[in-house]
């Protein structure tokens, strides 16, 4: 089962991409190689300067061995 990471829910998917590919000592080169991404894809996902399809996100959570859940910060509730 994946580790389950403890953050707050304001961090965004990029921060959490960050912060899981910087406490698995990994490079933006070897988590872009090994979830099948490119490395300035991942760069943009890290800057939260993109959003990514669900497949790419379920591979980069293999990859940094999080759960998707954990990986896909909720979305805030519609104003209204």
């Amino acid at each position: 089962m994946p580790h389950r990471h403890t953050t707050s829910t304001s961090t965004t998917l990029g921060q959490r991409v960050r912060a899981a590919r910087a406490k698995k000592g990994l490079s933006q080169v070897a988590l872009a190689e090994q979830a099948g991404i490119s490395q300035s894809m991942l760069s943009a996902v890290e800057g939260d300067r993109t959003n990514i399809s669900v497949s790419k996100a379920r591979a980069l959570a293999d990859a940094l061995g999080v759960s998707l859940d954990w990986l896909c910060p909720p979305l805030k509730p519609p104003k209204g």
